[in-house]
């Protein structure tokens, strides 16, 4: 992944990340996770926003802490953030993901939601988010993989599955761009990214409770899936499209934990 430029407007490419409503949903699943994974009280302890965008999240998210800091390399999406009418203890910044501007062991829970694709080096950013985190703190991570059916960048179907060669040629094709910037990852390769953190994994309970967890935005209720034994789950795991875990600093059990 090294190597590749910045994605510094990002929100012109997909400005649905600008929608406030569709946001809202994801950062009530967000909260949901962080809540019940919690162990003390967060509201004496501060957030990292890693790529804000248009300040959605961190409003949504602002009763539970403190503080937030949340920041994003999109000038455009940034200034749009820090518009937002809402609670005083938000904080924006423009910045680089790969260079957090925080003091190392300051942070008590960062949420990188579905970024490490739109970095130059995700490993460098998983490095970020392990400096930045407290011993104690924890990351609430979500990441798509390329077992996606319709890539959600480009609304363009089966493109993560192709060569990368014959996926610019597609995205060039579909006139969706001049190439196809985002590298996503099987299972086994977020697991060699986050490789210095301990996993708690909630993709499996989120998927058979969604309306817990208010992920009623990656599946519904009524979705057979939901009512898939666990085992059966358990057994396609490997080819599930999105997965969310909390990652910790401290080695508790073994990595790859799964709660169910």
């Amino acid at each position: 992944m090294a190597g590749k430029g910045y994605q510094h407007d990002f929100s012109r490419q997909a400005p649905v990340i600008l929608d406030s409503d569709a946001r809202k949903l994801k950062a009530d699943k967000v909260a949901a996770v962080v809540l019940d994974h919690a162990e003390s009280d967060l509201t004496q302890g501060t957030c990292l926003d890693i790529g804000c965008s248009g300040g959605t999240f961190a409003q949504s998210l602002s009763p539970l802490f403190k503080g937030i800091v949340a920041f994003d390399i999109d000038r455009g999406a940034v200034a749009i953030a820090q518009k937002q009418p809402g609670r005083s203890n938000v904080y924006y910044l423009l910045a680089d993901s790969m260079r957090i501007p925080v003091r190392s062991s300051s942070i008590d829970v960062v949420i990188c939601n579905h970024v490490y694709e739109h970095v130059p080096d995700a490993k460098q950013l998983m490095e970020e988010i392990y400096r930045v985190l407290k011993d104690d703190g924890f990351c609430y991570f979500a990441a798509g993989t390329w077992f996606i059916i319709r890539e959600p960048h480009y609304n363009l179907y089966f493109l993560s599955w192709l060569p990368r060669p014959l996926a610019h040629l597609y995205v060039r094709a579909a006139k969706r761009g001049k190439f196809y910037y985002e590298e996503l990852l099987n299972v086994v390769g977020l697991r060699k990214l986050v490789s210095r953190f301990s996993i708690k994994d909630y993709t499996l309970e989120i998927i058979t409770q969604p309306k817990r967890f208010h992920a009623e935005d990656l599946i519904s209720e009524s979705n057979p899936l939901t009512r898939v034994p666990l085992f059966i789950l358990r057994l396609i795991y490997f080819f599930i499209p999105t997965y969310i875990w909390i990652l910790t600093k401290e080695k508790r059990g073994r990595q790859g934990e799964e709660r169910n």
